[in-house]
């Protein structure tokens, strides 16, 4: 992946670049120019490595938020339950709990780290779209992307789950993009900085 040029300037996205050049294009011409992938040296666009990165943030946020108890609650739940079972040492007593620790972490783990990462490449893709397709940034591409993500994520309940699921996620997208946003900026400066420092990444 590269994202600084030979003379060392940070990448920008590949929206301000055709925006600079060509005036007046359609809302199609660039989402082209944004998601793009350039098989010969390995270069993606801002907005997909943002995808990429919001999937995998999100997927280890909810691992951690839905694993971590569980896995406490299942090792718990075997000591409760195995004080007749008969053990040949300390070790293997403690092995024992520790492994349905971890039996209770992958499988909540997983099954809220896919649903959060969902979510999170839902809504930040959809509301990057549509400021790239619009060419403009405001409040209507983060509640648009909010309303369609919950109502997709709520689907298999029928219309009134799409119908919650939109007017939930609405609420909460409205107020998790600012903390996206700055956690997305953040990383970004700290890779850029590293690429300057170290030279330019293929």
């Amino acid at each position: 992946m590269k994202e600084a040029g030979n003379n060392g300037e940070e990448a920008v996205s590949a929206v301000e670049v055709a925006s600079s050049q060509v005036k007046g294009q359609s809302g199609w011409d660039n989402v082209k120019a944004a998601y793009r992938f350039n098989r010969k040296t390995g270069e993606i666009s801002r907005e997909v490595y943002e995808l990429f990165l919001m999937f995998i943030l999100g997927s280890a946020a909810g691992g951690l938020y839905g694993g971590m108890p569980a896995s406490r609650f299942a090792r718990n739940r075997y000591i409760q339950t195995s004080n007749a079972a008969i053990y040949s040492s300390k070790m293997e007593a403690l092995g024992t709990s520790y492994n349905a620790g971890t039996r209770g972490f992958i499988r909540y783990g997983l099954r809220w780290g896919w649903r959060t990462g969902f979510l999170a490449i839902g809504f930040h893709g959809l509301s990057s779209f549509l400021a790239v397709y619009r060419d403009k940034t405001d409040l209507l591409n983060y509640t648009a992307a909010s309303v369609c993500t919950g109502a997709l994520y709520r689907v298999n309940l029928g219309v009134r789950g799409v119908v919650g699921g939109g007017v939930v996620g609405a609420l909460l997208g409205l107020e998790r993009e600012h903390a996206f946003k700055t956690l997305i900026g953040n990383l970004n400066a700290s890779v850029s900085s590293t690429k300057s420092e170290n030279g330019p990444v293929r």
